[in-house]
């Protein structure tokens, strides 16, 4: 809220943070794992007198010097730029905690250019051992770079104490940094195999080409079971939450824990492959598929890593959108429009709405989402929601969606955001008709006090609603339960419970509900249990016989019909909701009738699931899960 943003439209939503980061991170990452395979593979080559493999080792270096020095350099400075104009807030948190730590990775920088010219300038001007020593500095502070930077990163997902002390120390040293140092190493020396067939692929000599294609297929296959363990390691590390998280409490993170997860063994399998003779295109196509790999490996890795924290930017102390946790109670009694000193529009009024509402996007939600872009393109992300359905979005933030942070403002800016995400972003959308009902048939039951007996009749669950997507999902059965009770008149009145059978049927129109419902095509998916069409989940049908009401009702003279299947769509088409049941006492043995009467058993699939999820109504305009909508449900909830 303290400063102004970078407004990047189609280009935001991260994706400029994740272009420079995961190309510099893949860089980085070779910078360590690389230096350990130059300085043993000069071993290698020193101890058993291969002149052509040290002359590789010069190449590689040169290689890896103008990769990470020049490109990795580049690059670094780019993450700079672009977090601290992307997330400036918690950007100013990293520096002012960790300046410390940041001066002692940049001295470690330092001593790694140092050693790495010295190491490339004087490969052939140095004493073997001299050569070698400076070849281990190099990896040392390499490696030293690695652990300052993962205990910073590693802060950001679990910051541990710090949250309680402010300590410095406990914020570096947080339980993540171990297991994460420990598997960004292992993934260094994985990634050195994979950049190391770059260079060993185009050696002359046959015999020094096959050694050190032999050697990479290990560098890269090798460490693959370093990851996995210190990967189990670090999932065992993070809090229940994050854990949670990483592992697909977020939708969009499943493809990228899928990618990482199959990436490595691709890796490793493909590296031992490599190292089969085989033709030299043949080596070069799989060569650069293994290199794309990588780069998914590492790119997928962080993704997750990276989603993991979410809704937070600093787990616990600022949100993704760069809104201090501390702050939000402030900022949601004044609002994001008052709170912010960048702001053209201060006070929502008749008239603004939308301009306040893009403001108000700006400020909350430009930080994760793009307009238009290829990343969480908020464009496409509303496209599906009428105003009710985005403020009811809105009003889930934190809780539904616990991925995202809660809205950060007003009611009145809840408001005009929704406006914005739904009229602003797609045109103003005519409101839905009002459905209206056909005219349906009155039938009330007509007193006959002449009878001995009178016979009532009801509904015990009153309106009973139920999916009708059951293709997609399945939410509650087609089923409505009818109580009835003869009584027979005198004085005193009194309730008949023997001698006497209640039998009932429902109306014509609403006597089939399996023409027009799939409940019974998937009952036994549904239910664990096959059903025939028409009947229902306790055994009665739309006609029968009632029996003696059981639970809280028995011995008290009710007959009961549970879970009548009743469904709001008439036979054979159009749409009614109260389908009429009659209801006949009859006497046992005779079947002389003793009373009738109609009951009305209400039924609706008008469950409002679109207005979040898109989609029309299934039928006739008026009610039923589409599935257009169901699909959606599925998605986002499952």
């Amino acid at each position: 809220m303290d400063y102004p943003v970078w407004w990047l439209g189609s280009c935001g939503g991260g994706l400029l943070i994740a272009v420079i980061a995961t190309v510099h991170v893949f860089v980085a990452h070779f910078a360590v794992g690389g230096g350990l395979y130059l300085v043993l593979t000069e071993h290698f080559a020193r101890a058993r007198a291969l002149p052509a493999v040290l002359a590789h080792v010069k190449k590689h270096a040169r290689f890896f010097l103008l990769l990470t020095m020049v490109f990795g350099a580049l690059t670094g400075v780019g993450i700079w730029f672009a977090i601290a104009l992307l997330s400036p807030a918690a950007t100013a948190i990293l520096i002012h905690k960790f300046v410390f730590f940041f001066a002692a990775e940049w001295l470690a920088f330092a001593v790694e250019i140092a050693a790495l010219l010295v190491y490339y300038y004087r490969f052939d001007q140095m004493s073997a051992r001299d050569h070698l020593i400076a070849g281990w500095i190099y990896f040392a502070a390499a490696w030293a770079s690695l652990f300052f930077i993962g205990g910073i990163v590693s802060f950001m997902l679990t910051p541990g104490d710090w949250l309680a002390t402010g300590d410095v120390w406990d914020g570096f040293f947080n339980p993540s940094l171990w297991p994460s140092v420990a598997l960004r190493t292992a993934m260094a020396m994985l990634l050195a195999g994979v950049f190391g067939f770059v260079t060993a692929l185009r050696v002359k000599d046959a015999r020094a080409r096959e050694q050190l294609v032999r050697l990479c297929a290990v560098w890269a296959a090798a460490p693959f079971f370093a990851v996995l363990a210190a990967g189990v390691r670090y999932m065992e590390s993070l809090p229940p939450g994050s854990r949670a998280m990483a592992l697909g409490g977020n939708p969009e993170i499943a493809f990228y824990l899928k990618a990482f997860m199959l990436c490595g063994p691709a890796i490793a399998a493909l590296a031992a492959l490599l190292a089969v003779k085989s033709p030299g295109r043949a080596r070069s196509a799989l060569c650069l598929f293994i290199f794309v790999l990588g780069y998914a490996y590492i790119g997928s890795f962080e993704y997750v890593r990276e989603a993991a924290r979410r809704p937070y930017l600093i787990a616990g102390a600022v949100y993704s959108s760069g809104l201090e946790v501390a702050r939000a109670d402030a900022v949601k009694a004044s609002g994001v429009l008052g709170a912010s000193g960048w702001t053209r529009i201060k006070k929502i009024a008749e008239g603004n709405e939308l301009q306040a509402g893009s403001e108000v996007f700006t400020r909350a939600c430009l930080a994760c989402h793009s307009l238009g872009g290829p990343m969480k393109d908020i464009v496409r992300l509303t496209d599906k929601y009428p105003r009710l359905g985005a403020l009811a979005m809105l009003t889930g933030l934190g809780r539904v969606s616990g991925y995202m942070p809660p809205f950060p403002g007003t009611d009145v800016e809840k408001q005009a955001l929704a406006a914005y995400l739904t009229d602003g972003l797609h045109g103003k959308k005519p409101p839905e008709p009002a459905f209206e009902p056909a005219a349906l048939p009155v039938r009330l039951p007509v007193a006959q006090p002449e009878r001995e007996y009178t016979l009532t009749a009801w509904s015990a669950q009153g309106l009973t609603f139920f999916s009708d997507a059951d293709a997609t999902f399945h939410l509650l059965a087609p089923g409505n339960t009818l109580r009835a009770m003869l009584i027979k008149r005198g004085d005193p009145p009194q309730v008949v419970g023997e001698g006497v059978e209640l039998r009932y049927r429902l109306e014509p129109g609403s006597s089939d509900p399996a023409a027009r419902l799939s409940y019974w095509k998937y009952a036994k998916s549904a239910g664990g249990w096959p059903l025939a069409p028409g009947a229902g989940a306790h055994g009665f049908g739309t006609a029968g016989t009632m029996a003696a009401a059981t639970g809280e009702a028995a011995g008290s003279g009710i007959y009961q019909a549970a879970s009548i299947p009743v469904s709001p769509y008439a036979s054979p088409g159009g749409i009614n909701p109260y389908p009429l049941v009659t209801v006949e006492a009859r006497q046992a043995g005779s079947g002389e009738l003793l009373a009738v009467t109609t009951a009305v058993l209400p039924a609706s699939t008008e469950m409002g699931c679109k207005n979040c999820h898109g989609g029309p109504w299934r039928v006739d305009g008026a009610m039923g899960v589409s599935g257009e909508t169901a699909g959606d449900i599925v998605s986002v909830h499952d």
